[in-house]
């Protein structure tokens, strides 16, 4: 197998494969947004076939176009149905993923690739493929006017563009991801580029670098010498002395000094590479999930009880609480919590993508910068290393890929990053508090109306 020497002497242990290094495929947003999309239409689908024959039995019946209306009634219980559904196997297909390279091959935890288990010399050329597709799709408000209009609205099914991530092994092609936002389409694209870069033991880098190296070169032998804040420095390739000048000195002396300032951030770098894995956040968005259609039963009975029974509401309109506030209450806490949940995956991903270092260029060699190229310090796997040469922050030993990418050499700094994940984790966290609250609530009014019932 033609793989990189480091991936090649992993260790294994206890019958493990050695992780080396994770690179998200699917951060799980995309399953969320489309479960959210289910519990409604299910609510509306269950009182529309609960309601009808009622309706249908009575006395109100009386003229073909009310006949007609319960005909719309009961199609737009079935759309609402197929349209749950169709979302329902879609949250379970694209839920969070993560492609794992190990010493001995590689691993797919999570999403429609789970338990994908792949020794490196079992794969063929060329290894990892993405390939973009159009595919059908069902559109909520497509699919009712299509009901409404007596099929003549158009089609309720929509054309949109999805990519796939395929891998080939043991002489099959499987899919092992798929999602239809194109961030995560950058990430499974990145994660091929890394697999087929292993297998073919690429190291060169075949674009320019984004910003010129500012550094200084060794008279010997003219490799780059990162400058530093001394008279001379020695040379990692010859061992001679390299004077540095005042130029050289003022820019490393500025590098030291946003290296003594940036330690939030490197702490911060280092908590989000260890955020949770596709396979414990794919567990805890099934429990918010199950919180979204749980009160639907309950509200439901309530109100059907109330309608048949021909009672007076008792408390505050109890049955148009208990059917709609009550359920959409829970569905927003629960929604709110799961964003939550999925803001260190989204900022890992965008880690992952735009600030990995550029592997070395020969083994025992460091890593290089993934912006100018030049040699890095050691900083350990996943420790963040700011460059000598242009300043710019690199994250060792989690991105494989030989090549540099627009997002990969755009942006200089974390700082952007690490802020924006930290206000978005404070704005979800202040919103699922919130909904922690309305699903209190909701609870408190569901037991309030069983309550009435029972007086």
């Amino acid at each position: 197998m033609a793989s990189a020497t480091s991936f090649q002497n992993g260790k294994r242990r206890g019958g493990r494969w050695d992780t080396l290094t994770r690179l998200p495929l699917q951060v799980g947003s995309t399953a969320h947004w489309s479960f959210t999309r289910v519990p409604l239409p299910v609510g509306i689908a269950i009182g529309l076939v609960v309601w009808l024959p009622h309706i249908a039995t009575s006395d109100h019946i009386t003229e073909t176009r009310d006949v007609v209306g319960l005909v719309l009634l009961g199609l737009l219980a079935i759309a609402c149905v197929a349209y749950s559904v169709f979302h329902f196997l879609g949250a379970v297909r694209m839920r969070a993923s993560d492609l794992i390279l190990a010493s001995e091959g590689l691993v797919v935890e999570g999403g429609r690739g789970r338990s994908t288990r792949v020794r490196w010399d079992e794969l063929a050329p060329p290894y990892a493929e993405l390939e973009e597709a159009r595919e059908r799709q069902l559109s909520a408000l497509g699919s009712i006017l299509f009901v409404i209009s007596l099929f003549r609205a158009g089609s309720p099914i929509v054309r949109v563009t999805v990519w796939k991530l395929w891998l080939y092994a043991g002489g099959n092609k499987r899919m092992v991801a798929k999602s239809d936002r194109e961030i995560e389409a950058r990430s499974m694209e990145a994660a091929a580029a890394s697999v087929a870069a292993i297998q073919e033991g690429r190291r060169q880098v075949a674009e320019a670098p984004a910003v010129p190296m500012r550094g200084v070169f060794c008279p010997a032998c003219g490799a780059p010498v990162a400058p530093r804040d001394a008279p001379e420095a020695p040379c990692a390739h010859c061992g001679g002395s390299v004077p540095m000048d005042a130029e050289a000195r003022k820019q490393a002396a500025a590098t030291e000094t946003m290296k003594a300032s940036r330690e939030r951030v490197s702490k911060a770098t280092a908590r989000l590479l260890r955020q949770p894995r596709a396979a414990p956040t794919n567990r805890r968005l099934i429990a918010l999930w199950a919180l979204m259609v749980i009160p639907w039963p309950p509200a439901l009975a309530l109100f059907f009880y109330h309608q048949r029974r021909e009672l007076d509401t008792t408390v505050f309109g109890l049955d148009v609480w208990l059917f709609w506030i009550a359920p959409l209450a829970v569905m927003f806490g629960a929604w709110a919590l799961g964003r939550a949940l999925l803001v260190s995956r989204g900022a890992f991903q965008l880690l992952t993508l735009g600030f990995g270092a550029l592997a070395p260029a020969r083994e025992g060699e460091p890593p290089r910068c993934r912006r100018c190229h030049g040699p890095l310090g050691d900083g350990g796997a996943g420790g963040v290393v700011q460059c000598g040469f242009c300043g710019s922050d690199n994250i060792t030993g989690i991105d494989p890929r030989p090549f540099v990418d627009k997002a990969r050499a755009e942006e200089q700094t974390l700082d952007r990053i690490v802020d924006e994940r930290r206000r978005s984790r404070v704005s979800w966290s202040v919103a699922g508090a919130f909904g922690v609250l309305l699903m209190a609530a909701a609870s408190a009014l569901v037991v309030a109306g069983f309550a009435a019932i029972a007086g």
